[in-house]
């Protein structure tokens, strides 16, 4: 549980110190919401934006809603942890990553009632993803930790059938 809790706060960590280096710097400078802080004109771009919704702004200005559902899902993760004999590394690291994001995002919609994010990927004016956080890359790589340990275990099961008796064949 040490490496889960370890994790998780670490990611937290990261995640609010991030967002509020990036308020200390827009606050000082006046830029608002959905400006950019670097120019705007390279692959990956600092950029000040609020997430009032899920996942590509989904479900905007549902705050209560989304701390229920995260509180939920955080009290799923640790009923797991806890009553699980499950000690694999790879489900353990995944559950931390997205519980570390989990909290980080938590801790923005109870304290700024959005999400602050701030990471900006496009590509000309061909491609622009969504602007994201910290805590959405831990969960975003939590998750795909879990599916592809999931798809792992899949394919390396021993067979478990049982041998066939030759003389009952006969």
């Amino acid at each position: 549980m040490t490496l889960f809790y370890l994790t998780a706060f670490l990611v937290l960590a990261l995640d609010q110190i991030t967002k509020q280096g990036i308020l200390f710097y827009v606050s000082r400078r006046g830029i608002l919401p959905q400006e950019y802080l670097t120019s705007g004109n390279h692959l990956i771009d600092l950029a000040y934006a609020f997430n009032p919704g899920a996942a590509f702004s989904l479900f905007p200005y549902q705050q209560k809603m989304f701390i229920i559902i995260t509180l939920i899902a955080l009290s799923g993760i640790l009923f797991y942890l806890y009553h699980s004999h499950d000690r694999r590394f790879m489900i353990r690291l995944s559950l931390a990553l997205i519980s570390g994001g989990a909290l980080g995002n938590l801790v923005d919609r109870i304290h700024y009632g959005v999400v602050i994010d701030f990471i900006d990927i496009h590509w000309k004016e061909a491609y622009h993803f969504p602007t994201f956080n910290f805590a959405d890359v831990a969960i975003c790589t939590g998750v795909g930790l879990l599916i592809l340990h999931t798809i792992k275990s899949s394919f390396s099961e021993e067979d478990v059938s049982v041998p066939i008796d030759k003389t009952e064949i006969i």
